[in-house]
């Protein structure tokens, strides 16, 4: 199952449904019966602690942590200079491993906030498009460049090693040595001394891994290394899931967001099944009388998000963006194959090529989301997108948008 379903304001209500039939049917806990992405978290055999909460050679901790703040929260902050009824000054930011300008719901407010930053450090392998809004920016090393340990919180449950193939290129470095430069120069080198193998090391030191024999030489020589015991490890395996009881518990007394923004919570919808309808997708929703389609936010399988953009073989298989309507609907608006086309609503528009496609019901269209602003003819189709949250659920609500189409 790809993720599509958790990108709307009610993501999470539709998960709920799928789950709960799974456990009242008996089709979780068994091999060849699962529900929902699978998400394996290395969280038995890596000790966090040694990026949370670091100390010095001499074992003192370091210097308390500021504030944190969600991504969603930062905007108002910036405008406000308030985080609920608490002062909050954000002066700067670093941006690293994300591309914000291009991935993020609502390009209008996310350019708004890059633009009222005062100063921006991006650090990236390539120019993206968060990039050129930056006051510094650092080039990284590719992955080929870096000794690092991979793991995935997504299918699979292996560690692999990842062996520096070749020195870094030209002034580049890694994250890790960044890091370690900017501790030194801030007068916290003590925290930072070591090496790439020594921290994944110093992660590797516990007691859940030593049970599972990982250590780095052990990955250096196998190069991939399972984290989860057994040939076959099967979540609720015969029905026992972690709750007091031991059973599928469709009741919660106690439910904690997975942000706060010091949003207003309805706790009534948290507590057990519930199901609303889309905030602009749904049929009946107020917005579709004025913007009649229900846009789709397509992952692009040639760009992973917004990486490879740059690359030119994968150019040949998705040049432009486009967007792909139904026959019906293009021949009711006029629209044939390669015609330039607007979609719009009241957050923003973009211009593209439209190609006709009978894979889309009527009433849907869908375009990739991976372009950058200067890829399409005019406007971002990142802009079309609301950032909107669910009240308790974090979710960007890239498929939960209704526009509408003319020719241009």
């Amino acid at each position: 199952m790809q993720l599509g379903a958790d990108h709307y304001i009610n993501g999470h209500y539709n998960y709920w449904p799928m789950y709960a039939i799974s456990a009242a049917t008996g089709n979780i806990g068994k091999p060849g019966a699962a529900c929902g992405p699978i998400c394996v978290l290395p969280n038995n055999c890596i000790d966090f602690m040694v990026s949370v909460a670091p100390t010095d050679t001499a074992g003192n901790p370091a210097q308390g942590a500021g504030p944190s703040y969600n991504a969603n929260s930062v905007l108002g902050i910036v405008d406000t200079g308030k985080f609920g009824d608490q002062d909050a000054v954000i002066k700067g930011v670093y941006i690293a491993t994300t591309n914000p300008a291009t991935v993020w719901a609502d390009h209008g407010k996310t350019v708004d906030l890059l633009n009222k930053i005062e100063f921006i450090v991006v650090a990236d392998v390539t120019m993206t498009e968060t990039a050129m809004y930056a006051d510094v920016l650092l080039p990284v090393a590719h992955w080929f460049e870096v000794t690092d340990m991979h793991t995935n919180c997504h299918t699979h449950p292996y560690f692999v090693w990842q062996e520096k193939a070749i020195e870094p290129q030209f002034e580049s470095k890694s994250d890790f040595e960044i890091f370690k430069l900017l501790a030194e120069k801030m007068g916290y080198g003590d925290f930072f001394d070591f090496n790439e193998e020594e921290f994944i090391a110093m992660g590797l030191d516990n007691d859940g891994a030593k049970a599972l024999g990982l250590t780095v030489d052990r990955l250096k020589e196998e190069r991939a290394v399972r984290f989860m015991p057994g040939e076959t490890y099967i979540s609720f395996e015969g029905g026992k899931f972690l709750t007091a009881t031991g059973r599928a518990s469709f009741y919660k007394e106690s439910v904690a967001p997975a942000y706060n923004v010091g949003q207003d919570i309805d706790f009534s919808k948290e507590t057990c099944l519930y199901w609303e309808p889309t905030l602009e997708a749904d049929k009946s929703s107020a917005v579709r009388a004025q913007y009649p389609f229900h846009c789709i936010s397509e992952h692009m399988r040639t760009r992973t998000h917004s990486q490879w953009y740059d690359v030119d073989y994968l150019r040949e298989f998705d040049p432009e963006p486009i967007v792909r309507i139904n026959p019906d609907d293009a021949a009711e608006l006029g629209i044939v194959e390669g015609d330039t086309v607007r979609m719009y609503n009241d957050r923003g528009s973009v211009v593209m090529k439209a190609t006709v496609n009978a894979g889309y019901p009527r009433g849907i269209v869908g375009s990739p989301r991976s372009y950058r602003e200067k890829e399409f003819i005019e406007g971002h189709f990142a802009s079309l997108s609301t950032n909107q949250y669910n009240q308790v659920c974090a979710n960007q609500a890239f498929n939960d948008v209704a526009v509408a189409i003319e020719k241009a």
